[in-house]
């Protein structure tokens, strides 16, 4: 295995455990002359050519940049060439060709040489010739190839220090690479050298020391996406209030903003969103809010949040947790809607999830509502249990609260005691509320304690018959709902619905409530996929963001399914006719 030495005194053990590199990490000094790499004097054929490789290494005092001992490498060339070859991990076509690898055994105490890493060597070329020099690592990620750094020249007789910048300097492939530092790591193989000039003697060596990483990465973990609380309308026209909570890392440098405007779902999966390159904001913590200006009012805007640390020299930034988004008023009035996110579990999964930062959920809501010409702002559901936003009833906007298939996992209640009642407290003073979600009737009745019973009872007005219908198609064809025909809840996960799923909740009435939307098949156990009442409460026992339109399979159809049912509950709980005294003065 390696010797490490780590330069300023630190252990080379405990680091590595930690993933944290010092300034300059030593990978071989040749100190142990017991060949601590595992180096092998012979490379597998076609990868020596011309040459008959010594035992490798020999440790000589001389040319020592470091420590007491180089390590020496020795090769005998055969003069003449002969023949010319073809060598097909360095080029095509047919070569007179000196070319050897010193292949190194793969080593079990270095295991991660980062690779956003500056490798240098110091190299003492023994010979008249001019050899073309390259270091060669074996990349972590996808099939786990060999990879070379870019070749340079080491003049004869001559000290030269080889560097590869990883991030800046391309890798070519070499045997069984691609060409491509796949992963976040490598592991170091050997290096190669080469001649296409028939050497003048057949002889040479050359003294190696002082492998090292230097300007290393001092930390590869990048902080925990920070959970983004509310974007919602600020003091004065163009203006959104951002806040979040704060992350707890040590090494915390800042939290960056992106804003988009371009929400390209309906494409292939790898393209969901027009994220900008460069954040709109930093922000240094400890802050957790700030105000941005200039803020488009002209349809939706979507945020989301990273947090990066202080590492060297390159910052680690965080993925996304999920983004929210508001549409504002021109004239800087409190927008109509209310966008909750009540999810649960942050899931990281996918890339697309992490990329994108879960943007379905604010997407599929925010395109219901623009087309429908609302203007909303969000939050997630912590926001509001935690009093940073407080529900506010009003008699021309409506709070959308979407759980989405968050309520799976049985542990976790869909929501929070606070949220109960919170939600207990805003409808009781005619708030309008618009809630969806797969498994909501699980979580609060069936698993639920008694305050929680009776929200779903009391407030949503709601029974449980089955928490998996076992179908995902819905009819509906009476008011308030008569234009929404036949949909069912996604069969593509995220081309035109936010997931497929079947598990949707089959749901009866309380009295004073009314049911709406029949499954098909109709379950066995009975139960439909709504319930609403007194022009303040409906409640979909499915996720709305799965909404998709089955006789027009695609994501425009989907999205105006979304639409005409958003527009149905949203006219059926701004009913004008039926408002209380209370809001009408």
């Amino acid at each position: 295995m390696f010797t490490f030495k780590m330069f300023m005194g630190v252990a080379a053990a405990s680091l590595l455990a930690a993933n944290i590199y010092s300034a300059d990490t030593l990978i071989e000094g040749f100190e142990n002359t017991a060949d601590p790499g595992g180096w092998q004097s012979v490379s597998p054929a076609p990868q020596t050519m011309n040459a008959t490789l010594d035992t490798v290494p020999i440790y000589v005092t001389e040319h020592v940049t470091q420590g007491i001992y180089a390590g020496q490498f020795t090769t005998t060339w055969t003069i003449p060439g002969g023949a010319g070859a073809s060598n097909p991990y360095y080029t095509t076509g047919t070569l007179t060709f000196w070319a050897v690898r010193y292949n190194v055994a793969i080593p079990t105490a270095f295991t991660s040489i980062p690779n956003t890493s500056k490798l240098r060597v110091d190299v003492f070329n023994n010979s008249a010739d001019t050899i073309m020099f390259s270091l060669c690592v074996r990349d972590q990620g996808g099939a786990g190839g060999l990879e070379r750094g870019p070749f340079k020249p080491l003049a004869g007789n001559t000290t030269t220090t080889y560097e590869w910048n990883m991030v800046t300097e391309p890798c070519t492939s070499f045997v069984t690479g691609n060409g491509v530092l796949e992963g976040t790591s490598s592991v170091l193989r050997g290096c190669f050298i080469y001649t296409e000039t028939e050497p003048t003697q057949a002889a040479f060596s050359m003294d190696v020391d002082n492998l090292r990483i230097v300007d290393a990465q001092t930390d590869l973990t990048a902080p925990a996406p920070p959970v983004l609380l509310s974007t919602m309308q600020g003091p004065n026209p163009g203006e959104m209030v951002v806040k979040w909570a704060p992350n707890t890392e040590s090494d915390l440098a800042q939290y960056r903003i992106y804003m988009a405007t371009d929400a390209n779902f309906g494409v292939p999966i790898g393209n969901r969103f027009g994220w900008p390159g460069t954040p709109t904001a930093i922000v240094l913590p400890p802050a957790t809010q700030t105000t941005l200006t200039d803020v488009p009012t002209t349809g939706p805007v979507y945020i989301r949040l990273t947090a990066r640390d202080n590492a060297t020299p390159s910052p680690n930034e965080s993925f996304a947790n999920p983004a929210l988004g508001t549409n504002l008023k021109p004239d800087g009035l409190t927008p109509d809607d209310l966008v909750v996110l009540d999810l649960k579990r942050f899931e990281p999964g996918p890339p697309e999830f992490e990329l994108n930062g879960y943007a379905h959920m604010i997407v599929y809501d925010s395109q219901a509502l623009n087309a429908n010409n609302r203007t909303f702002q969000s939050c997630m559901g912590t926001a509001v249990s935690s009093g940073v936003v407080t529900l506010a009833p009003s008699f021309t906007g409506v709070t959308i609260w979407s759980c989405a298939l968050d309520g799976v996992a049985v542990t976790t209640p869909t929501l929070t005691d606070e949220n109960v009642t919170n939600l207990t407290n805003f409808v009781n003073n005619n708030g309008n509320l618009l809630i969806s979600g797969i498994y909501l009737g699980r979580d609060l009745q069936t698993n639920g304690t008694p305050s929680r019973q009776a929200f779903y009872t009391d407030v949503l007005k709601a029974n449980l018959a089955t928490d998996s219908v076992a179908t995902n198609q819905i009819d509906s064809f009476n008011p308030p709902f008569a234009a929404s025909g036949t949909f069912n809840t996604g069969d593509n996960a995220f081309d035109f619905a936010a997931w497929a799923t079947t598990s949707n909740e089959g749901i009866t009435t309380q009295t004073g409530a009314l049911p709406i939307m029949d499954y098909n098949p109709v379950p066995v156990t009975g139960g439909q996929a709504c319930v609403y009442w007194g022009y303040r409460v409906v409640y979909f026992g499915f996720g709305f963001e799965s909404v998709r339109d089955n006789a027009n399979a695609t994501f425009a159809g989907a999205a105006a399914k979304r639409a005409t049912i958003m527009n149905e509950a949203e006219t059926y709980l701004l009913d004008s006719s039926e408002v209380s005294d209370w809001q009408l003065f």
